[in-house]
């Protein structure tokens, strides 16, 4: 296929900083546009070490126009893969107003610069939390949209916004990915998740518990499911990086609009994966039952048939390795960093 160049918003995030991996290995050509606001000036370094590439990188925010539209005539952008967002349940209840202008103000800015470019592709991060409590889980692409948090409907909001520009404002060929839980980290334990003082995903919740001797809660042991433990569907970065490239093949065969739910399409218990975390890496946990968390499901995973369909492909990675490439990373940086 065509290796053009690739603009990849919030390159060096967690997700994106693995597909930027993902990416550069297979001599795609990509362009990070990042603010540092989730994410540090070294990710840049410590990917194109594993890489043995360099990569281009803009610092700005894709709500700043200007800094866009430098990028779309310095470069000959062909496909983007939008990342740069915030991405907090917890904190998306608290600050409502900062989600709705960061995912969706700023998209639309992106997307208005958009309009008058040669981009011929579009793969949106969007998420599983648009599935509602009323679903029988696993869920497939057209099961309920039923939000709990403003996080959730921002991606609502997000999808519609470009499915709308696709269709009625440029030719442009999309895919929507909606994420499920994405977990571990790249082998090496130069590239993860990383631990700051608003992560609220699980690996980094777990990092932070080791790191400071503290015990882990679990948010939720009442809940209608096997061990009382909240359910979820867990799938290493590695292999949802690799969804964006086979993705972006998709795009560049067949063309059209494609929602696809991107996850392992197995349930996990919150309980199950403390278990095989303590197990893979023989390590011991403190561990406390506490209430539920505001906006969370009991259950939430996925059936990932069209996924495996549309792109020929399936996750290659177990929560075995999710959860020790997981601590492989603490092992390197979190348990000895100061200021994490």
């Amino acid at each position: 296929m065509n290796k053009g160049w690739i603009l990849v918003t919030g390159g060096l995030g967690y997700i994106g900083s693995h597909t930027v991996l993902d990416l550069l290995n297979k001599n795609y050509h990509v362009i990070i546009l990042d603010n540092l606001s989730n994410s540090q000036r070294g990710i840049k370094e410590n990917i194109e070490q594993l890489s043995g590439r360099s990569v281009t990188f803009v610092e700005g925010s894709v709500g700043d126009q200007d800094v866009v539209q430098k990028v779309l005539s310095d470069f000959d952008i062909q496909h983007v893969i939008h990342f740069a967002a915030s991405k907090s349940v917890p904190e998306s209840i608290k600050s409502p107003n900062l989600y709705y202008d960061n995912n969706v103000v700023n998209l639309i800015k992106l997307l208005d610069k958009l309009k008058v470019s040669k981009v011929k592709s579009f793969i949106f991060s969007s998420s599983a939390s648009l599935y509602g409590e009323a679903n029988h889980f696993p869920v497939a692409e057209d099961a309920e949209i039923n939000y709990t948090n403003p996080y959730a409907h921002t991606k609502l909001i997000g999808e519609g916004l470009i499915r709308q520009f696709a269709q009625n404002v440029m030719n442009i060929d999309v895919a929507i990915l909606r994420y499920f839980n994405p977990l571990g980290n790249h082998p090496s334990g130069i590239l993860g998740d990383r631990l700051t003082h608003k992560a609220s995903n699980i690996m980094p919740m777990i990092y932070r518990s080791l790191k400071h001797d503290q015990a882990f809660h679990i948010y939720g042991n009442d809940y209608d499911t096997t061990d009382g433990a909240p359910i979820r569907d867990y799938i290493h970065v590695l292999d949802l990086a690799e969804a964006h490239e086979r993705s972006l093949q998709l795009l560049v065969q067949k063309g059209g609009v494609h929602l696809l739910n991107i996850g392992l399409g197995e349930g996990v218990s919150v309980k199950q994966l403390l278990q095989t975390y303590q197990s893979v890496n023989n390590i011991q946990l403190q561990v406390i039952e506490s209430d539920r968390r505001k906006g969370d499901l009991p259950k939430c995973f996925a059936i990932n048939d069209l996924m495996k369909q549309m792109l020929n492909w399936q996750p290659q990675l177990t929560l075995q390795d999710m959860c020790r490439d997981a601590h492989q990373y603490f092992i390197e940086n979190v348990s000895e960093s100061k200021n994490p």
